[in-house]
């Protein structure tokens, strides 16, 4: 399923002449991964950061710190931020963000596992949803994850550029 949301997303690239760029936190890199995997994407996808921590999201992204203890780092107004911030680095046109909870969980946070929030911002503005997702190791986790966000991000392509 993920490989074909990636041809899709490949697809309205050559039709949209759209750019991305990924910052991803739960997902580790696995967008971009599968991103990368698919022939033709340099022609569209830019880049991305890997923002594990919290500590990355400041020095990388550029986030306030007061901004993440307001709204926690496993928030969809910290999914925005993040996709704003990597659409604004690589200036590009779609900036796709993730941050949550893999299993077994944060031993430091209330948040249980399988929370994911996904982030796009756009020319059309930037939207953000939360999701629960059940999955048995981190590795489900981050493939549900990557799907979650691809398939949203299908969506707003379509609405974008349609």
């Amino acid at each position: 399923m993920i490989d074909k949301l990636v041809k899709e997303i490949s697809r309205y690239s050559r039709i949209y002449n759209f750019t991305l760029s990924t910052a991803e936190s739960c997902t580790g890199g696995y967008i971009s991964h599968k991103i990368t995997n698919i022939e033709g994407s340099s022609d569209y996808f830019s880049g991305g950061y890997v923002t594990y921590s919290r500590n990355s999201k400041i020095r990388d992204l550029k986030i306030n710190s007061e901004y993440l203890d307001r709204y926690g780092i496993y928030s969809i107004e910290t999914a925005k931020a993040m996709a704003e911030a990597i659409r604004e680095i690589f200036d590009t046109d779609f900036g796709l963000s993730t941050t949550g909870i893999a299993p077994p969980g944060d031993s430091k946070s209330a948040e249980k596992a399988g929370k994911i929030c996904i982030g796009i911002s756009s020319k059309g503005g930037t939207i953000s949803k939360e999701l629960h997702i059940k999955a048995t190791n981190r590795l489900d986790f981050k493939e549900r994850a990557t799907e979650a966000a691809l398939i949203l991000l299908n969506k707003e392509i379509e609405k974008e550029e349609v």
